[in-house]
């Protein structure tokens, strides 16, 4: 008798509350798909426009001008700058 009523308790609480449960797994699910879905498009847009060699290129440049590397920094920097000018 104590199971029967527990059981019948358990189905009424758990009845009303299905219905958030479920909608809560449901945006939790859509959401998940959502964030894969967006990193997998920054992946893609980040190896398109070589962001990684470009931030390697200027962490270079930050420890050579921190370390004293200034000179040879700056003629790089010179060079790439005449090439700009010069439209190349």
């Amino acid at each position: 008798m104590v199971l029967s009523a527990l059981a019948s308790s358990l189905q009424a609480t758990l009845g009303a509350q299905l219905p958030d449960i479920l909608g809560a797994l449901g945006i939790l699910i859509i959401g998940w798909l959502v964030a894969v879905t967006a990193r997998a498009g920054m992946r893609r847009l980040l190896s398109v426009l070589k962001v990684n060699a470009r931030i390697a290129i200027a962490v270079a440049f930050a420890l050579s001008f921190g370390l004293g590397g200034r000179e040879a920094a700056g003629r790089q920097m010179e060079h790439w700058l005449s090439k700009l000018r010069k439209g190349n």
